[in-house]
């Protein structure tokens, strides 16, 4: 998803919107805005596949106000710990303060 699926429901569906736990949202305009990079500097090739993940900063968890209020602090340590073990540094696009 490229946006956070509870902000877009939460003014008809309050309810359900506070008990959805996150989403995983992907920057597509992040991705879309680098491809044309490998072409203009005469790199692209068609033969290898491109991977966007939580790695690059692509992907990450939507970390709205339902996510602070429904995730207990031993679920945001887990979280914070496996995204950092992924990248290194934690998700740099997708962190949202508590």
């Amino acid at each position: 998803m490229d946006s956070d699926q509870v902000l877009a429901i939460e003014k008809d569906h309050l309810y359900e919107a506070k008990h959805i736990p996150t989403s995983m949202m992907e920057d597509v305009g992040d991705g879309l805005y680098r491809a044309p990079d490998p072409y203009i500097r005469g790199s692209l090739t068609f033969e290898n596949a491109v991977v966007l993940g939580v790695k690059e900063g692509d992907v990450g968890f939507a970390r709205d106000r339902y996510y602070g209020m429904n995730t207990p602090d031993d679920v945001w340590a887990r979280v914070d710990k496996m995204e950092v073990s992924v990248d290194g540094e934690g998700s740099r696009k997708h962190r949202l303060l508590r």
